[in-house]
């Protein structure tokens, strides 16, 4: 086998089969289609909560289709228009493809970019979109404006993590108002708060500053994990060393997680009702509200539940559970990507004066400031982000892969598989 691809038909990949059905098989081998493409051969590359979404049948994909929006390869050929990008160099591929030129790419929205298309999903019918990157090569469009260095600072696993779940963890913390802006474009916000490093100035000038604000993240699977990290980045940027957040979750090892990167673990009890009592050793969401507030009250706040709430999971008890404990006035910032009935109404959102922020997350958009705050959450915090990847696979082994991940065998959290090609 050749790594330029020269001369193959068919390479391997994870294939959706049917529904609950993965299989490692052969898709077509990737080729140059448009003068803007790129060849990667993917080096690693993820499973992520939402591949479970069409795999289970609860979003439309067409059967066929190489899984995976997560991976890090080495590019190995590339269109007569692609300009900077060299081959044999290592590049992180966003899990949205953009131009990097239109006007939404331009002002820091790259997810909703004019020629914008999803690694890992095609078409019901058409047949239309884009094989992933859970495959042994990718090809990628838009080839100048998507791909991004892979640093030589960052390992593979962290480069991979910028791919997705730590720009999505970024998004959802800044989208909470975390930069200390809450007007504008959240993005350039955090840019403008990395390139001014408050943290330095206020040192200089002898200040202390104090965060007597209550944070609350609902969900700590990868995504609310890294969204913890990034939260506590961007304040510690700002000089903010003592913080209160809260994480909730339903699951021991991912709340000790989270305790150990400096939260409050919450453990909800998902089988009573929000007036009931928890079974032991579990809150009902009356009672986490409860602590909230006794909380914000303790802090000279209004006591009236938490200033910025940041869910991480997608569901419609998730975010009613974020509604619920917000305060009136706070930030409302959810990620998860949700599919079931929306748990408030406008009017309910109206009378509580909520700000509400959510969206697909501009991931390559936001790599620059991403990849700065996972190397600063190391340094100033000894948190090390690619700690959220508990389990690696050869890519042989996606269907095993699929299933650990899936159904959280051995605790796990974020499974990696590595192609093998020679």
């Amino acid at each position: 086998m050749r790594d330029d691809g020269k001369d193959m038909d068919s390479c391997k990949a994870v294939v959706f089969k049917a529904i609950n059905v993965v299989e490692y098989a052969d898709i077509p081998f990737p080729k140059v289609e448009r003068p803007t493409d790129a060849i990667l051969k993917v080096l690693i590359c993820a499973i992520c909560g939402s591949d479970l979404h069409p795999l289970h049948g609860k979003e439309a994909c067409a059967f066929e289709t190489a899984f995976g929006h997560e991976c890090v390869g080495e590019v190995i050929s590339v269109g007569a228009e692609v300009k900077g990008i060299e081959v044999g160099s290592s590049y992180i591929v966003p899990f949205s493809i953009a131009c990097g030129k239109c006007f939404h790419c331009e002002n820091n929205l790259s997810s909703r970019c004019k020629h914008s298309q999803l690694l890992g999903w095609r078409d019901p019918e058409s047949k239309a979109g884009l094989h992933g990157g859970q495959a042994e090569y990718v090809r990628v469009p838009q080839a100048e404006g998507s791909l991004y260095p892979l640093p030589l600072t960052l390992s593979l696993e962290e480069g991979l993590l910028l791919a997705d779940i730590a720009a999505t963890a970024a998004f959802c913390a800044v989208n909470a108002g975390l930069c200390g802006n809450s007007s504008g474009n959240t993005v350039s916000n955090l840019q403008h708060l990395i390139e001014t490093d408050l943290l330095k100035v206020r040192r200089s000038e002898g200040q202390i500053p104090v965060d007597s604000k209550v944070y609350v993240i609902v969900g700590c699977g990868p995504v609310g994990l890294l969204t913890l990290a990034m939260a506590r980045a961007i304040l510690y940027l700002q000089g903010y060393v003592s913080i209160t957040i809260f994480a909730v979750d339903t699951v021991d090892a991912r709340l000790s997680f989270a305790e150990n990167w400096g939260a409050t673990p919450l453990k909800l009890d998902l089988s009573s009702s929000k007036s009931s009592s928890g079974s032991r050793g579990c809150l009902t969401q009356a009672n986490i509200n409860d602590i909230i507030l006794a909380k914000s009250k303790e802090l000279n706040r209004s006591g009236e539940g938490a200033d910025a709430v940041m869910e991480c999971v997608g569901s419609s008890s998730a975010l009613s559970l974020a509604y619920d404990v917000v305060a009136p006035g706070g930030t409302l910032s959810s990620v998860g990507v949700h599919s079931g009935q929306f748990p408030f109404t406008p009017s309910q959102a109206y009378d509580k004066n909520i700000t509400y922020r959510s969206g697909r997350c501009p991931a390559r958009s936001l790599m620059k400031s991403t990849e700065f705050l996972l190397q600063y959450a190391k340094d100033s915090l000894n948190i090390n982000m690619a700690d959220v990847i508990t389990h690696k696979f050869p890519l042989a082994e996606a269907k095993q892969a699929y299933e650990v991940f899936d159904k959280k065998q051995d605790g796990c959290l974020k499974a990696v598989l590595y192609p093998k090609t020679v």
